[in-house]
């Protein structure tokens, strides 16, 4: 995998920016408002300007090519002021939402165009998130000094600009494929539906499994570290044996693990891993029909997570309809899955790069 240091930058960036819109949330926002109506509306706010705002930065910087890595620091530049004004917090909440954004198209298009045809660096990139929402939280919760995220920010600021600061190709690598079963499904637009259906079920069901014991900040933190491993293998795991394979079997595994054995630490916790082991698998799945809009495709699937995460602040389902929804859904996304997704074997030689 050739640009490594970009990859490992934009990585270590995304957790700082998670990081930092959470210890707003979790602390200046929830300390100043206090109301828990109205924190649940700030959250939304916030997840609407974070998720729903990156379709359109992504279509709008595809169409105007601009460089994956300034339009990075712009958002972790307005993540930065979010923490500053955080006396402020609804002035907070927007600039910390709009730059997460922002911020995410930047690195994402940078993971999908220098990907040389593999899934592996969609994953590694989104991974880090996850451990960044956890920290960030208890940061935000025990008061840690505004002055320590600034710095790291802009530290990232600082290695986006030296390290990462290259022209963007907006096309999207092809995979090398030798040996393909091919999807059962050849339309571009119902593989993007399908995949946006796999993504929405796994949004709404990650917030849905009922985890009752995070009980000390080390088991607080371990669905987050579930998450990472899920998404940062998920990829990895692919390029190996198949993204078809690899998708379905890890969300069939999931079904158990979460739905019955959800009170067992050790088990719930390889049920988590093996539930988002699809994220990169759906990434792709979009990006490879949209070979020329990286920021766009980008976009669509923090969409389709927003709207699986709007129905957690509509509805709530009793513990006995939970138990018997979430099997039925996650079995839903496996058949998105398998309908649309491809399997593949790739050559190490000839793969054509992005330069």
């Amino acid at each position: 995998m050739k640009n490594k240091t970009s990859l490992a930058i934009y990585t270590i960036s995304h957790m700082v920016v998670d990081f930092s819109c959470f210890y707003v949330l979790m602390g200046s926002f929830c300390r100043q408002i206090e109301e828990p109506t109205t924190i649940s509306l700030g959250f939304l706010l916030y997840n609407i300007l974070a998720f729903g705002l990156q379709m359109f930065i992504g279509y709008y910087v595809d169409m105007r090519s601009i460089e994956h890595s300034k339009v990075a620091l712009v958002g972790c530049l307005l993540v930065c002021a979010g923490v500053v004004i955080g006396f402020s917090p609804w002035l907070a909440i927007l600039f910390c939402g709009v730059g997460n954004a922002v911020f995410h198209i930047g690195g994402g298009i940078n993971s999908l165009v220098y990907s040389e045809g593999k899934i592996a660096r969609g994953g590694i990139f989104v991974s880090s998130g996850a451990i960044g929402v956890a920290l960030g939280t208890i940061a935000g919760r025990n008061g840690v000094t505004f002055w320590i995220i600034v710095l790291l920010l802009l530290g990232c600021c600082f290695a986006i600009s030296f390290y990462c600061a290259m022209d963007k190709d907006n096309v999207i690598p092809d995979f090398n494929k030798q040996n393909v079963l091919k999807p059962i499904v050849t339309n571009g637009k119902i593989i993007i539906y399908l995949c946006l259906i796999s993504i929405i079920v796994r949004s709404y069901v990650g917030f849905q499994v009922p985890i009752l014991w995070k009980t000390n900040t080390f088991l607080f933190i371990l669905p987050s570290i579930c998450a990472f491993l899920g998404k940062f293998w998920g990829g990895i795991l692919a390029d190996y044996f198949g993204a078809r394979n690899v998708g379905v079997l890890s969300l069939l595994v999931s079904i158990p693990l979460l739905c019955i054995f959800c009170n067992n630490i050790a088990l719930c916790s390889i049920g988590l891993v093996m539930f988002n082991i699809t994220m990169s698998i759906t990434l792709w799945g979009i990006a490879s029909q949209l070979k020329n809009q990286p920021g766009f495709a980008f976009g669509l699937t923090t969409l389709a997570l927003l709207i699986g995460n709007i129905p957690i602040y509509l509805i709530t389902l009793p513990d006995n309809i939970i138990k018997i929804v979430l099997p039925i859904l996650i079995l839903v996304s496996s058949i998105c899955i398998y309908i649309s997704i491809e399997n593949q074997k790739r050559r190490d030689d000839n793969v054509r790069t992005i330069n």
